[in-house]
């Protein structure tokens, strides 16, 4: 299957990022999941206080959150809302009344992306490795497309040809996914005519085209995917791309040395201004001190400075209070003189 490394990568990247959107978000849709998840996990034949337990998990963890941080809520949200308060009110505590709320609650459910594979959803909400991960595009929209291909009476398990066993999917339309493939043998092909009407009904389960970021991030590792799937002699290949990689290596290991000393300088670079700036912030702090002790002596020069002037104001009215006085004096002075002479 190296050869649709392409498919297997979007497939992955499509349900980790819906995995990354349920826990960045809280919306009725992820809740209504997490309520299915939960109920999927219980037993087949599971006890009333199997129900019970589920529930309370499902309110503790997701619901009382959903219902703090909800805003807007549509005609459906606030159905569920109201479907789940009246259970509680009604205290109703039989196993028969869990199973008929579950149930109804399970109604919300309107699939997840990836659909079903077997009755299993594809989509389970945790991020998985790339590494580790399992043949999602060869499982896409599975029981959807199962249901189609019966309409179209290619039977499960069978060569959509000759109707001989057969379980080897073929690439029949874009991507390989089963909406784009059926089984077929090693020697059979199928008309398109048989075949035109089948992929048309599965063009809304097909998987979903690469994003142009992906393809271009993907660029090169593909191309090397694709060389080694379909080369006649892989250990030429793999020879060649040793070799391409041991000229590139030369190149990385001389950029590595060139890098390696330049962030060496920069690092020392950045050591002599981080020791400038402790200086300069000690100095700032110098300054400020200095010029707190200034503002101060400036202001007990001005407080002097204000105080001998109004010493000296009071010293010029007493002045001028003084030559008043002597001037009446001496105006009295030669009054007294005139009326001696008899002036």
């Amino acid at each position: 299957m190296m050869k649709f490394i392409s498919e297997h990568i979007v497939a992955w990247s499509v349900l980790n990022k819906a995995s990354a959107i349920l826990y960045e978000r809280i919306t009725f849709e992820s809740i209504v999941f997490r309520f299915v998840s939960i109920a999927r996990g219980l037993p087949k034949n599971a006890k009333r206080a199997c129900y019970e337990r589920a529930l309370d998990s499902f309110r503790a963890h997701y619901y009382n959150e959903f219902m703090y941080s909800i805003e807007n809520r549509s005609e459906e949200c606030c159905r569920f809302i109201q479907t789940l308060t009246s259970f509680t009110i009604a205290g109703k505590f039989q196993k028969k009344n869990y199973i008929e709320l579950f149930a109804e609650l399970f109604s919300f459910y309107k699939g997840s992306v990836g659909g079903c594979y077997n009755g299993t959803p594809l989509f389970t909400g945790e991020e998985i490795p790339l590494t580790s991960s399992p043949d999602y595009h060869l499982r896409w929209q599975w029981d959807n497309v199962m249901a189609i291909r019966v309409a179209h009476g290619f039977g499960p398990g069978c060569c959509a040809s000759c109707s001989k066993r057969c379980t080897t999917e073929r690439k029949i339309g874009l991507y390989m996914c089963p909406a784009g493939s059926l089984p077929l043998c090693v020697t059979c092909d199928i008309s398109v005519d048989l075949t035109g009407p089948y992929l048309k009904e599965c063009l809304p389960l097909l998987l979903p085209a690469p994003s142009v970021e992906l393809q271009e991030h993907l660029k090169d590792s593909l191309e090397i995917f694709q060389r080694l799937s379909t080369a006649p002699n892989r250990q030429d290949v793999i020879k060649d791309l040793r070799f391409g990689v041991l000229e590139h290596g030369k190149i990385i290991v001389s950029e590595n040395v060139r890098l390696t000393a330049s962030n060496k300088k920069l690092r020392a670079d950045m050591a002599n201004l981080e020791e400038q700036c402790k200086h300069a912030f000690a100095n700032i702090n110098e300054y400020r001190i200095s010029i707190q002790n200034l503002n101060q002596s400036r202001y007990q020069l001005e407080t002097n400075l204000n105080r001998r002037e109004q010493q000296l104001r009071e010293r010029n009215l007493e002045c001028v209070e003084l030559q008043n006085r002597l001037n009446e004096s001496i105006r009295q002075q030669w009054g007294y003189y005139n009326k001696l002479m008899g002036v």
